[in-house]
């Protein structure tokens, strides 16, 4: 752009501002007004406005021309570089038809290089080949040459190879002739040797041709060893013969070593010696055992386990039976006496023979226990399994709402108390309000039944003589929270609250001379007072107090002989607490 245009642009663009700056803002004066002021005239406003219109239209008029004059500047420097591109592309274009020009000579030397060193390179092949052809026309040659003198040393050895065959096949022959002669004069040998000691003809044949290529002293080993097995086979056909014939395996052994040389008429008439000596050695035990009164199974065992002793040593022997028999009888006895069975009487006695008269009662007393807890249990039925000496809770439906020591009740469940011979088993059903800290009931209004099974004490059993207090647990089928420790699966301690049935504690004490019994139940809210009532068929009966309640209870003995008691106690006709104890030390 010339310097020219350049001062025309900015006086222009001066001029432009300063009428934009003076009509933008009315309260400035233009030019004119200042110049009409200055002159002492007064301006009208159609005049003033005139003014400001011109003023405006110039304002546009140098704005319009500003920005031609722009466009057209710039319209200007547009061409020169649009000018100076092309003449650049121009020049580029030029350079790089130059170097393709250069490189088009270049790429055709190049192919004429290569064409020359291709042409070099087949002469070169050509020249090879026909080396490589020459090479093997005489190779050729020379394996035909060696061929020919490998068939002609080929068929030198093989002449010579047959020739030395011949001889060896020959000498072969004569060595093979003479060892056929050898070997049939060894076989007869070991022929001989082999009739002489016995062996069978198929024995003999057998052994004389498996050890004519044998060294003497191999063939020796053999000889004897079939002459050993020989006499084994006729020991062990012997010793089975006695066996069979009911002698025992060492008597039948010895009697078939003594006869090995015996001929079999010989060794059979000494085994009919030994087997009527046996049999007769067999009556004379059998009745012997027989007049001592054995049993058919001892007089089988005593016969079979002394037949092969002394007189003396037999005799000893029965004479330790018939003293242990009546030692049976006599524990047999004892068992009876104390109320066995014949059958348990036997099996104990049998087996414990050896047992002192003390000793032997006790185990008695063991098995009369043993017997009355299975009687118990079957009384018990499906109760017997249960944890014994401990409260149970069967819960079938049940809900409650405590707040603090009261606790409002509807259940549906049943205590179980289980001992040795008894189980008292009491079923609650309905609501109850009671204390869960002491189990003193206020409002009962359950359906309840209590029940005592068991292996109850015959009349004729209970003691007759001193007192014995019994102690135990009791139930109201109240139920209480217990806060129990566990462990959690990382180890640490937790807490929960169950169920726990409220307990109270019996003390029943009776008064075997007297017949008399009477007692006591704690813990299950005021104290529980069981009067004294009288023995009457093995149980109890008689009234019970608890604070202003009056009721009643009753109670039988379990056990053989009265080791337990249990019972219940009712309030307004209603089965209320179940109780049972185990005897304690009769004193007199």
């Amino acid at each position: 752009m010339s310097t020219n245009n350049m001062s025309k642009i900015g006086t222009l663009t001066v001029l432009a501002l300063s009428i934009a700056a003076c009509t933008s803002n009315p309260n400035s004066h233009s030019p004119f007004e200042i110049s009409s002021e200055m002159s002492g005239k007064t301006e009208t406003t159609a005049e003033r406005q005139a003014r400001i219109k011109a003023a405006q239209e110039a304002r546009l008029k140098a704005e319009a021309e500003a920005k031609a004059e722009a466009e057209r500047v710039a319209r200007e420097k547009a061409e020169q570089e649009r000018l100076a591109k092309e003449a650049e592309a121009k020049r580029l274009a030029e350079e790089a038809e130059k170097a393709r020009l250069a490189q088009e000579e270049a790429d055709r030397i190049a192919a004429e290089k290569a064409e020359q060193e291709r042409l070099a390179q087949e002469q070169a092949e050509r020249e090879r080949q026909e080396q490589l052809a020459r090479e093997a026309e005489e190779a050729e040659k020379a394996r035909l040459a060696q061929e020919e003198a490998d068939r002609i040393a080929a068929e030198k050895a093989e002449q010579e190879r047959q020739e030395q065959l011949a001889r060896e096949a020959e000498a072969k022959r004569l060595a093979e002739e003479e060892a056929r002669k050898a070997r049939e004069a060894k076989i007869a040998d070991l022929t001989k040797k082999a009739q002489d000691v016995g062996l069978t003809a198929e024995q003999t044949t057998n052994y004389a041709n498996a050890n004519a290529d044998k060294s003497d002293a191999d063939a020796k080993a053999a000889l004897d060893a079939i002459v050993k097995e020989n006499r084994d086979n006729k020991i062990a056909d012997l010793a089975k013969k006695a066996t069979d014939a009911g002698l025992p395996q060492t008597q039948a052994e010895n009697y078939a070593k003594a006869q090995t040389d015996a001929t079999d008429a010989e060794a059979k008439a000494a085994l009919d010696k030994l087997v009527a000596d046996r049999q007769a050695v067999k009556d004379d035990l059998k009745q012997k055992a027989l007049d001592a009164g054995l049993s058919d199974e001892q007089i089988q065992n005593y016969v079979a386990e002394n037949i092969d002793e002394t007189g003396q040593v037999a005799q000893a022997a029965l004479n330790e039976i018939v003293k242990q028999n009546n030692r049976v009888k006599e524990l047999v006895r004892l068992a009876i006496d104390a109320g066995l069975s014949q059958d348990v009487a036997d099996s104990l006695a049998n087996n414990n023979k050896q047992a002192t008269d003390e000793a032997f009662k006790t185990i008695v007393n063991a098995e009369k226990a043993k017997q009355a807890q299975e009687q118990a249990n079957a009384l018990k039925g499906e109760y017997a399994n249960n944890p014994k000496n401990e409260l149970v809770n069967k819960n079938f439906i049940s809900s409650s709402s405590s707040r603090n020591s009261f606790t409002s009740a509807d259940r549906n469940h049943q205590v179980i108390y289980n001992l040795p011979y008894s189980v008292v088993v009491g079923d609650y059903q309905g609501a109850v309000e009671y204390n869960n800290q002491n189990g003193q009931i206020f409002t009962d209004n359950r359906s309840t039944n209590i029940e005592v099974k068991g292996l109850k004490t015959a009349v004729d059993a209970l003691p007759n003589e001193g007192r014995a207090t019994y102690s135990g647990l009791a139930f109201n089928g109240t139920i209480g929270l217990e806060r129990k420790q566990t462990t959690d699966s990382w180890g640490y301690p937790s807490y929960e609250y169950v169920d726990v049935v409220k307990n109270g504690k019996l003390s029943y004490t009776v008064d075997f001379a007297k017949r008399v019994g009477f007692g006591r139940i704690t813990g299950l809210g005021d104290d529980i007072v069981l009067d004294q009532g009288s023995v009457i068929d093995a149980g109890i009966s008689s009234t019970a107090k608890q604070s202003y309640r009056s009721g009643n209870y009753q109670l039988s003995f379990y056990g053989p002989t009265a080791e337990e008691v249990a019972g219940k106690v009712s309030f307004g006709n209603k089965d209320t607490v179940g109780f049972g104890g185990t005897r304690g030390e009769i004193t007199k």
